[in-house]
């Protein structure tokens, strides 16, 4: 009997439960995790499918077999988290590997707090390496400016080239002699430090105990009005045309996106250094203000434990979210897993077949 009992609980048939939540209102893509007026629907899916929506209706094609995408990788990332169908995890129906609720912050994770999209640039962690993405997207045009070719037409030059700025001809491998625009002559050349500075001085940061704020427009030549590059590369050294100020570890690093496009327009630097969480919300008494109507007071926190970085949601409106990037397993350590698309929430429940097990049991005890 128990031998027996061992065999069916190994052959269970696990199932997924479906439900959904579609909020009636169509309002920038959000879902109102508080409405209790949404429409319901349940799905059973007990194979290998693919759900659709038609007429507004989500339904799941089991004889799906494979999709094709044929998709520019670049034009990819430039889109991503962009379109109507994104799917986005929705945070607080998450766990992370130590058993508590929340969501493990990684590299180029593209977050949404209500309708304010951000990008994880830069982690770094106490004793850690540091993790960061190599693009800073001020301008999504100008990514590096190749600096060699340049070169050599300076030194063709009859006459050495003059910073525009300090009026310096010097040079060292620190500091070079860049033409980041379309300016020609003598007010072609600029010393990598000196475009630095006076970029930073256009810079107004809000500073704080925990962060470092800034919002900004695109950079561009006051002369020509060619954007600057978002970095210059140097007989191999790449140079950040825009330096970021760094806190004591551990901090992260968050790129302000804007609505309609993946090019930042801002940073918060944010550093645990001194405290183990940071509230995110509209509210005044929040660590990190938003001034959206779509943040909640008290939306979101940022955590660090272990050597890794936590996002956490505090039950608002129009929810936490990250955009998913890779497949998502459902296994027992996490059997329920909510996906938001635009106005909807799918949510996915791992069970087991009970009902199978029962009948099995009941057929055996009749022996």
């Amino acid at each position: 009997m128990l031998y027996f009992l061992k065999k069916v609980l190994e052959k269970i048939i696990k199932n997924i439960m479906i439900k959904t939540y579609t909020w009636n209102r169509d309002s920038h893509g959000l879902f109102d995790y508080e409405c209790k007026s949404v429409i319901k629907s349940q799905i059973k899916v007990i194979e290998s499918a693919q759900i659709d929506i038609r007429n507004n209706h989500y339904v799941v094609d089991s004889q799906y077999i494979f999709g094709v995408n044929n998709q520019d990788p670049k034009k990819q990332e430039e889109d991503e988290g962009l379109g109507d169908q994104s799917l986005w995890t929705v945070v607080k129906s998450l766990k992370n590997i130590n058993g508590g609720k929340g969501y493990e912050i990684k590299v180029g994770d593209y977050v949404k707090l209500g309708r304010i999209r951000f990008r994880v640039k830069e982690l770094q962690g106490l004793n850690c390496v540091k993790q960061n993405i190599n693009n800073f997207h001020f301008n999504p045009c100008a990514d590096i400016l190749e600096i060699d070719q340049i070169m050599e037409k300076m030194e063709n030059q009859d006459e050495p080239g003059v910073c525009r700025i300090c009026l310096g001809d010097n040079e060292e491998l620190e500091n070079p002699l860049i033409t980041p625009c379309r300016c020609d002559g003598t007010m072609g050349f600029i010393h990598i430090k000196c475009l630095q500075q006076w970029l930073q001085s256009r810079i107004h940061p809000k500073i704080t105990s925990y962060s470092v704020s800034f919002v900004y427009k695109t950079f561009d030549c006051e002369l020509c009005k060619q954007p600057f590059p978002n970095m210059v590369k140097v007989k191999n050294i790449i140079y950040d045309t825009v330096e970021i100020p760094k806190p004591n570890a551990p901090y992260i690093t968050l790129e302000i996106l804007s609505k309609d496009k993946n090019i930042c327009k801002g940073i918060h630097v944010i550093s645990l250094d001194q405290r183990q969480n940071i509230k995110l919300g509209r509210g005044n008494d929040s660590d990190i203000r938003i001034s959206d109507i779509s943040v909640s007071r008290r939306h979101a926190q940022l955590s660090y434990n272990n050597g890794s970085f936590y996002l956490e949601d505090n039950n608002s409106k129009f929810g936490t979210l990250v955009l998913v990037k890779e497949p998502i397993v459902l296994d027992n350590n996490n059997s329920n897993i909510a996906i938001q698309v635009g106005r909807s929430v799918i949510s996915f429940i791992l069970k087991k077949n009970w009902k199978i097990y029962q009948i099995v049991i009941s057929i055996k005890q009749c022996y």
